[in-house]
């Protein structure tokens, strides 16, 4: 952990929803946190839909008393995602579920994180993202995919799993708990 709090490294595929993810979860930290009762409508809505991060970007937030870095790396740098391992405590990984091509080849980059030695100790919640479109795969069809069954005990372990939509803010609540939780 940094003196600037919890570092958490987002990364997914170009268009898996990184970017908004971040911002949509930091306005409702905030509105929650204030305890208004109405969720977050139009602080993030874009009138443009934002465009792929073709680097990294950095966000800060804080949700109650937990101070939260985020370090996105965009889909289009797959090849260097690993090296964000290093430097982090906590790793989210979204996969956009209205998308069988990045369901599949999520599987791949998937274990490959998990078995590189920066990220031996690091949890990883996976998001799948979307959820709101109408041919969104379901979770249980993303977990025949993902296999992530057949992992040894200790990966399984670091591992868990939620959909979200950054429309209707579905288990956003269950997203803010995992980042908070006090690191290990």
């Amino acid at each position: 952990m940094s003196k600037d709090g919890i570092e958490v490294l987002v990364i997914g595929y170009t268009g898996a929803g990184k970017t908004v993810l971040i911002q949509k979860l930091s306005d409702y930290g905030s509105k929650i946190a204030k305890k208004t009762r109405s969720p977050p409508d139009s602080f993030f809505d874009f009138e443009f839909p934002p465009q792929p991060t073709t680097g990294s970007e950095f966000f800060k937030a804080q949700f109650s008393k937990t101070k939260i870095r985020f370090r996105e790396i965009g889909g289009a740098l797959r090849s260097i995602w690993a090296t964000g391992l290093k430097n982090t405590n906590k790793v989210m990984f979204l996969i956009d579920s209205s998308s069988p091509q990045d369901v599949a080849d999520a599987q791949c980059e998937l274990l490959e994180l998990l078995g590189h030695p920066d990220s031996q100790s690091l949890p990883f919640l996976i998001v799948l993202t979307k959820i709101d479109i109408e041919s969104s795969l379901l979770l249980e069809e993303i977990n025949n995919v993902l296999r992530l069954d057949m992992l040894e005990p200790e990966m399984k372990n670091r591992i868990r799993m939620t959909e979200t939509s950054t429309k209707t803010h579905e288990n956003f609540d269950s997203i803010i708990d995992w980042l908070c939780l006090p690191l290990a």
